[in-house]
């Protein structure tokens, strides 16, 4: 019996530690997509001032989330967040509210999987 208590504690511990992942993964990552939005929003209206200052924004808050990132979640989606940001900033040099746009929704959409992955579901943990 004693040995079922531990196992249930350590399946416990391995949920509460996946929950505050969830957690942390959401606070380090929503704000981001917000700010993809927002530069969207800006290069749509050729605010380029605006979006320049979002995505030096963006790319700062990314750098410092890669290093949890790539420890927790698979480089795939990592890999491709970065690459969306690299896409961003050519768009930006650029000055193409289209092109710009298109990648800040890649890059938010890269990362809206990344947090969808990381949920505790039924599905992801199976």
């Amino acid at each position: 019996m004693r040995q079922l208590w531990i196992a249930v504690a350590i399946l416990g511990g391995m949920l509460a530690l996946t929950a505050w992942n969830v957690t942390v993964m959401h606070q380090q990552v929503q704000p981001i997509v917000e700010e993809l939005h927002q530069a969207a929003a800006a290069a749509r209206e050729e605010d380029w001032p605006q979006a320049e200052a979002l995505t030096q924004t963006i790319r700062t808050q990314w750098q410092e989330q890669v290093p949890y990132l790539q420890m927790v979640h698979a480089h795939e989606h990592t890999d491709e967040a970065t690459l969306s940001l690299q896409t961003l900033e050519g768009a930006l040099a650029s000055r193409s509210p289209g092109e710009y746009a298109t990648a800040a929704a890649r890059m938010a959409g890269t990362l809206e999987i990344i947090l969808h992955r990381e949920r505790l579901t039924a599905e992801n943990l199976l």
